[in-house]
């Protein structure tokens, strides 16, 4: 599980928890004198007469390298003739690099450089940048200057918006999401990124709306292959259940804080204690050996109603000689456990795939065909307990 701590990602315009985002919205502004009354900086929502009306040009933009949202031609030329200032790059404070998404720590003390277009134009106003954080859209505002910098060129000096962050403006935010793997790996070469900055990780804590990740064309993200790596999505490991008295048939799942290992020191799992091992990741494949061995422990044998490995099945821990109905009881449902489920921003069968929140559902894992009590990907209703091998 990679959850971002310590990092914000800040994303051109709009800046949301952990993500790094784009031109997408119109979130990012500027505010100038003499009202001092916002006016939105964006290539996805350019203003001409009202800085309160906006008109999309050639649908939603992003910021280049995010995604391919068709030309930008005439807006440009638009922008250049009209004077009017568009921010385009983030200058990676920690490298020197021009970037449409970076990675800063939440304490970074420093200055903070945007760059872009008709940045002149911003010479005679009094400036403000408004940060927007995930889904709730929480504001923070910062007083800028226009200062000169390195351009991308060497020996070059271009004007850019400069914010003084020494304040630590960021310290505080509340950071509830999580980000996600979608890097290529090769099995045989690489190691799980660990690197909170790699290019390759995405937080989930975006609305759709915002998600310069999706496709010029792409119409929500709820079908299968669709692409939305910023839209938000929650899932936790997920443990065993044990049936509460009240209310009836209502089961409490544990939050495992283990790891697959032996804890015991000692030759085998099985020499772990039972409440060591109830606390353990579940495997992240339908086996039900693999299951029954990592449950193992010292003085209670493991067994199940099920002969394969399936969703809501029960999981009894009986000491010798006792019999299943005097044992204790739990309920398996997954190595995954959805949270704030109504609220997710990707949904039915782009769920599951290389791009979703699991890259396996459980019917389709290598074509076996187990008995698992979930409802299959293809078809309504969509149970999102049902999955494998998540990107989290």
């Amino acid at each position: 599980m990679k959850t971002l701590m310590a990092g914000v990602c800040l994303g051109c315009l709009l800046l949301g928890g952990c993500h790094p985002s784009s031109s997408r919205t119109s979130s990012a502004a500027l505010q100038h004198n003499p009202s001092l009354k916002t006016t939105p900086v964006s290539a996805a929502w350019p203003w001409k007469n009202n800085p309160d009306q906006y008109t999309p040009l050639h649908g939603p933009g992003a910021a280049p390298g995010e995604n391919g949202n068709g030309s930008m031609e005439g807006f440009l030329d638009e922008l250049l003739q009209n004077g009017q200032a568009e921010l385009r790059y983030i200058i990676d404070p920690l490298d020197g690099t021009y970037k449409s998404k970076v990675t800063i720590p939440k304490n970074f003390s420093g200055l903070l450089y945007l760059s872009g277009l008709n940045i002149t134009s911003l010479n005679d106003k009094v400036i403000y940048v408004r940060f927007n954080f995930g889904r709730e859209m929480e504001a923070i505002t910062l007083p800028a200057t226009i200062t000169r910098g390195q351009g991308i060129t060497p020996q070059t000096d271009i004007e850019v918006v400069a914010l003084n962050i020494t304040g630590h403006p960021f310290e505080n935010l509340r950071l509830f999401y999580d980000l996600y793997d979608y890097h290529d790996y090769d099995p045989a070469q690489e190691s799980p990124i660990t690197d909170p900055r790699h290019d390759h990780l995405y937080c989930r804590g975006l609305r759709k709306e915002h998600d310069p990740t999706i496709p010029f064309g792409q119409v929500g993200c709820q079908n299968a292959g669709d692409t939305c790596l910023y839209s938000y999505a929650k899932i936790r490991d997920n443990g065993l259940g044990y049936l509460l008295e009240t209310p009836l048939d209502t089961y409490l799942f544990l939050n495992p804080t283990q790891t697959q290992i032996n804890l015991s020191g000692g030759l085998e799992m099985l020499n772990d204690t039972c409440p060591q091992a109830r606390q353990k990741c579940l495997p992240d494949h339908p086996n039900l050996a693999s299951l029954t061995d990592l449950l193992a422990c010292e003085g209670e044998g493991v067994t199940t109603s099920a002969d394969e490995l399936s969703w809501g099945m029960d999981v009894y821990f009986t000491a010798e000689g006792e019999s299943e109905a005097h044992g204790h009881k739990y309920s398996y449902w997954g190595p995954y456990r959805p949270l704030n489920q109504n609220q997710w921003e990707i949904s039915e069968k782009a769920v599951w795939g290389p791009k979703g929140i699991y890259n396996l559902h459980p019917k389709q894992y290598d074509g076996q065909i187990l008995t698992y009590n979930c409802i299959d990907a293809s078809a309504a209703p969509y149970d999102y307990r049902c999955g494998l091998h998540s990107h989290l």
